[in-house]
């Protein structure tokens, strides 16, 4: 992909450009031809000074992060898969303990699976909200204009109330 001019950023135009790495800033300051190699290492200070470079390797492990619960919401499911399986046939009628077909041990084992499933249920549904939350952190609006504004401006966040 042919590297994109950031002067001519829009809204419009946005994702079309790449980011999460900040030599791509100093790639496009050195393209303006109006910075020397010791300007640019100044920016570069500039950026490790004020948490850039860190952030942006937040976000990356945030969405690395996001990935592994991917991957454990998908293992969560297939073992209640499994789970519900093993309780529908682990189930004991009261009748069959009456009639010593079946006996307290049986039963005993079968309320163990249910709390089992029902356990990895809950667990299932939280980690789902979780992974939505770190999915919308990860695709906030890429247009954020600071100048001008203040900090409080910009710390209004839709995540201050979690629901669980």
């Amino acid at each position: 992909m042919k590297d994109t001019d950031f002067t001519l950023v829009s809204p419009d135009n946005i994702w079309n450009y790449k980011q999460n790495h900040p030599e791509l800033v100093i790639y496009d300051l050195k393209l303006t031809g109006k910075f020397t190699d010791e300007q640019l290492d100044l920016v570069r200070k500039s950026m490790l000074a004020r948490g850039v470079n860190k952030w942006l390797k937040v976000r990356r492990d945030l969405i690395s992060y996001k990935k592994a619960l991917q991957k454990e919401i998908t293992r969560i499911q297939l073992n209640l898969i499994n789970l519900k399986k093993v309780v529908r046939d682990s189930f004991v009628a009261f009748e069959e303990l009456e009639l010593g077909k079946k006996s307290f041990h049986d039963h005993h084992a079968h309320l163990k699976k249910q709390i089992a499933y029902k356990e990895d249920l809950t667990k299932l549904k939280t980690l789902i909200q979780i992974r939505q939350t770190l999915k919308d952190l990860c695709m906030t609006e890429r247009w954020q204009v600071w100048q001008g504004k203040r900090l409080e401006d910009m710390n209004d966040s839709k995540y201050k109330k979690f629901e669980f």
